[in-house]
């Protein structure tokens, strides 16, 4: 029987809420990219999804630099979901008047980079403790939970209101998710002053 001797540490509970926003907001990015594509070609909606993700694995390695270790997990995750947040800005302005896929580029790159920032940070943990708990489980259900909800979320919008400025309405709710989570970090982070 797996008992828990202690109650989990604030960096902790922000790590695992951190994680609820950022899954939630990417597999809804990812998408709205794939509906936003579709309308065009196959390989435009994979390219899109692999600019995605190596943006990501570069924000993921680009956190491991000195520049960012020397700051808090908290100020971490916050600064990555502020420039998460400025990159869904961009897609969201890009996808309102799209004229070609090429105009969701930069807004991909910043996104990714600014998600990648805040799963390093959400990753980097005591190596200490135990991994396979009742309670990583449990967070990890949580997780797989808000991630789906938000993959409903994305296609309910778009789905039910034909046309392409459609996915301007589901971009500005990962906009809207990413700087809750910003918001949420320098809250707690203040609070923890």
């Amino acid at each position: 029987m797996t008992t828990l001797t202690e109650t989990p540490s604030t960096t902790e509970k922000v790590r695992f809420t951190a994680g609820l926003f950022l899954f939630s907001g990417l597999v809804g990015q990812i998408i709205l990219l794939q509906i936003i594509s579709v309308h065009t070609r196959f390989l435009s909606a994979v390219a899109l999804t692999v600019l995605l993700l190596i943006a990501f694995a570069g924000g993921n390695l680009g956190a491991c630099w000195a520049v960012f270790q020397r700051k808090s997990v908290l100020t971490r995750i916050y600064l990555g979901f502020l420039i998460s947040s400025a990159g869904m800005l961009f897609l969201l302005l890009a996808s309102h008047g799209a004229a070609s896929l090429s105009s969701l580029v930069p807004g991909i790159i910043i996104s990714g980079l600014g998600q990648g920032m805040v799963l390093q940070a959400m990753t980097e943990k005591n190596r200490s403790t135990v991994f396979f708990s009742r309670w990583s489980f449990c967070r990890a259900g949580l997780v797989l939970l808000g991630a789906m909800l938000s993959a409903v979320i994305c296609l309910v919008i778009p789905a039910n209101n034909v046309g392409m400025s459609v996915s301007t309405y589901a971009f500005s709710v990962l906009v809207d998710l990413s700087l809750t989570g910003a918001i949420y970090a320098k809250i707690i982070k203040h609070d923890s002053l």
